[in-house]
């Protein structure tokens, strides 16, 4: 298309934008979760005007702050498991394709480029989510007059945690030491 001896370039050419940062899908992610937080809090404060509801209100309003230091608690656990499998796969990449280049076209690369993203993906989603439903679980029984600590310890993962340290502890005891030989 030319118009007086001048190119016209396509409105929205693709290919010259940045591609987005990941932070900046994590932001995001936070906004709406932030946004629908807002959103069960002024559920409740309509909730609060009649007598009946008020005890439920208190109720989901807790549930919905217990949210928060769980998903970011969960997601501290999941951060180094999550960093790993970036390492891991970064050298697997280095390992079959070395030097500098930042594009490849084997096939192998690709594929453990897209599962190391998937997996990690995956990964920090489900701790986030389990961390939701944890939070929301604990911040429901604090509201029911429940102490934090017995609501934290209540929990399935809590259990679970503590079932993996009983057998962690069960085996190092059954272990000999050099002295008792």
């Amino acid at each position: 298309m030319r118009s007086s001896g001048r190119v016209l370039q396509k409105p929205f050419d693709a290919g010259d934008d940045p591609p987005v940062p990941p932070t900046f899908l994590y932001i995001l992610a936070s906004m709406i979760w932030v946004c629908l937080a807002c959103m069960v809090w002024l559920t409740a404060g309509c909730l609060c005007i009649l007598p009946q509801t008020r005890s439920f209100a208190k109720s989901i309003s807790v549930a919905m702050l217990g949210t928060f230091p769980g998903v970011f608690l969960f997601q501290l656990v999941a951060a180094p498991i999550a960093v790993a499998i970036l390492v891991v796969g970064g050298l697997v990449g280095r390992l079959i394709e070395p030097g500098n280049s930042t594009t490849t076209e084997h096939p192998f690369v690709i594929g453990t480029s897209v599962a190391v993203i998937l997996i990690d993906f995956t990964i920090v989603a489900g701790m986030s989510l389990l961390g939701c439903c944890e939070g929301w679980r604990a911040g429901w029984q604090i509201s029911k007059g429940l102490s934090w600590r017995n609501a934290i310890e209540g929990g399935a993962s809590a259990r679970v945690f503590r079932s993996l340290r009983h057998r962690l502890d069960g085996h190092a005891t059954t272990r000999t030491t050099p002295t008792e030989r």
